[in-house]
């Protein structure tokens, strides 16, 4: 319980910072969008209940607001929002906030167990 609403903290923090920089400076996210932040690229994990996957990198495509990963999350397909909300689903489903610069997302899967994920650049 506790866990989750630090969660929503955090959350809220980010939803707050990515009013500010929703939209990259050059009119557009990823290919031929202007209403979502650009989350392409290369991400750092920075936390993760699966602590072997701490500091690994994780490729991130967008199209429009579309996003999918690689390895070690491949298999993972998601979409991001003009206000930075972020939903992932896969072998798990994760909702959060991005914004350029940190993806902060929680994730569950069958069981009632949640996972704090979070990238970085």
């Amino acid at each position: 319980m506790i866990r989750t609403l630090f969660f929503v903290d955090l959350v809220a923090a980010l939803y707050s910072a990515c009013s500010s920089d929703s939209a990259n400076s050059d009119g557009g996210a990823g290919t031929g969008n202007t209403s979502c932040p650009d989350l392409s690229g290369e991400w750092t994990i920075a936390s993760h209940c699966e602590m072997s996957l701490i500091d690994m990198t994780v490729p991130v495509t967008q199209n429009g607001c579309k996003l999918s990963f690689a390895a070690p999350f491949d298999g993972f397909t998601g979409s991001v929002a003009e206000n930075g909300a972020i939903t992932v689903s896969g072998p798990q489903s994760c909702q959060g906030a991005a914004t350029k610069d940190a993806i902060l997302m929680l994730c569950t899967q069958d069981s009632p167990d949640e996972c704090l994920v979070e990238l970085k650049r």
